[in-house]
């Protein structure tokens, strides 16, 4: 299939193909520019010549049973590509020192590793310009969140179950352009992040972490959030009056924590626009309001 001499486009996401991907004939003369194989059954090593095609724009390769070791190297000297999806296979990840030279004039916007096997903040983002969407989930990196990572135009950002601990600059971090924002499921420790200007975000998760603090005007920042978890962390003392600032939550647990005093009464008002409202396993008391 991928010897047809004029193939541009092979979109063959969600059946049920087996098999490895074939090796590509004369790569670098090839028009392909968009392979599609998103879940599907595939197994083996990705083709180096994947690798090779200069015109390729998009490779959706995630939701297989793909097994290979990738240098990010080799993925960075595809100039032209713009959409990486090798998540939720059986895939190692690795970044050399001297990647991040290859990494100053790519066009790479949307940049899926989700269970890649990392074990460290991919130091070549820093001087890419053009990200939009990057899912590092469930894989193993440690340590500190960048300061950096913030000052891309960052639509989605997902670092949930990893083993993150701090995030560089806190509390305040510039996401003006995020909309979803997941940090679950890491050990992060200190204040709830919140942004430096209003923000358009929508979606908030901090769940399962250590936080054990929260800015009193978190929900002044954040007016657009239809989605916030907060959930089983160790955040103490009063409900903070700002989150009735938020314009049309739909869903918010802030359950497993230790928030004390009584819930607020605006709060209860917001309840009428909330599909879901948790609160339990707190140290609230008082009347229901």
């Amino acid at each position: 299939m991928f010897a047809l001499p004029v193939l541009q486009n092979l979109l063959l996401s969600d059946n049920q193909l087996v098999g490895s991907p074939e090796d590509i004939p004369a790569p670098l003369s090839s028009p392909l520019w968009e392979i599609d194989l998103n879940s599907n059954q595939l197994t083996g090593p990705i083709p180096k010549s994947f690798f090779e095609l200069m015109n390729l724009q998009h490779l959706r390769l995630g939701s297989n049973k793909l097994t290979d070791t990738i240098e990010l190297g080799s993925i960075w000297r595809l100039r032209n590509l713009t959409y990486l999806n090798l998540g939720n296979n059986m895939i190692s990840v690795t970044e050399n020192e001297g990647d991040t030279i290859f990494s100053h004039s790519l066009r790479i916007q949307n940049l899926y590793l989700a269970s890649c096997n990392l074990t460290k903040f991919l130091a070549s983002l820093k001087y890419i310009d053009t990200i939009q969407d990057i899912d590092f989930s469930n894989n193993q990196i440690e340590g500190v969140i960048p300061s950096w990572i913030w000052e891309n135009r960052l639509d989605s950002l997902d670092l949930s179950h990893n083993m993150f601990t701090t995030l560089e600059k806190l509390p305040f971090v510039q996401m003006t352009h995020l909309i979803d924002l997941d940090l679950s499921f890491n050990e992060l420790q200190g204040s709830i992040p919140v942004p430096s200007t209003p923000s358009d975000l929508v979606l908030l998760d901090c769940s399962n972490n250590n936080f054990s603090s929260i800015e009193p005007n978190f929900g002044t920042y954040k007016r657009n959030v239809i989605y916030i978890n907060l959930s089983k962390n160790k955040l103490s003392g009063n409900i903070p009056l700002s989150f009735c600032s938020l314009n049309n939550p739909e869903f918010m647990d802030l359950s497993y924590n230790y928030f004390s005093g009584t819930i607020p009464p605006c709060l209860m008002e917001k309840a009428d626009q909330m599909i879901i409202l948790k609160l339990r396993e707190n140290k609230l008391h008082g009347m229901l309001p």
